[in-house]
């Protein structure tokens, strides 16, 4: 239901990437879902060939509409409205309680973590806003975090853009990383 009412816009970004960007309109990545299984996400495409976000892209991040896509995802079984986002395979916790917490729950289209900063928090602010979340998850919860979702995209409130993107501590690797998505 939520992509006959979202076709429109789905079309209108489509076609707006097929004509600044050219094809393919649709990214595709692997992630990491319940269990440690792993799906294949489907975003719009926002970054050129070099790996740059485009004008466009860039508008598509803020407001999180290179993510309406994932809607698929949701239909399939891959994720589900509300949990922790969907992880790259190598942006996984430690093996321990944070990474049981996250890959007990389908990832979601938007999580606590997300209401509560996006993706301006380190990688360990992030999973343990999702322990929370994974211990405390309600029907309530889920439907107090999609409200506040709505003007946390609406304003682009705690999305950076891949250049001004603060450094987040990968836990347990002593590395730090740049977040990509």
């Amino acid at each position: 239901m939520a992509l006959v009412l979202l076709a429109p816009v789905l079309l209108a970004i489509a076609l707006a990437i097929r004509l600044s960007m050219g094809a393919p309109v649709l990214f595709r990545q692997d992630r990491i879902g319940r269990g440690g299984a792993v799906f294949t996400i489907v975003k719009f495409r926002s970054l050129d060939d070099g790996g740059r976000p485009t004008a466009l892209g860039s508008v598509l991040r803020r407001f999180s509409l290179d993510e309406l896509p994932e809607f698929w995802n949701v239909i399939n079984g891959d994720m589900a409205l509300v949990g922790p986002r969907p992880l790259l395979p190598g942006d996984q916790p430690p093996a321990g309680k944070l990474r049981e917490a996250r890959q007990s729950l389908l990832p979601g289209v938007t999580g606590w973590a997300q209401v509560r900063g996006r993706n301006r928090l380190t990688f360990e602010r992030t999973y343990r806003l999702d322990s929370w979340y994974s211990e405390n998850r309600s029907l309530a919860l889920d439907v107090y975090i999609l409200l506040l979702t709505l003007p946390v995209v609406a304003t682009g409130r705690g999305a950076c853009g891949l250049a001004t993107r603060a450094q987040r501590h990968l836990p347990g690797s002593g590395r730090r990383i740049e977040r990509t998505s």
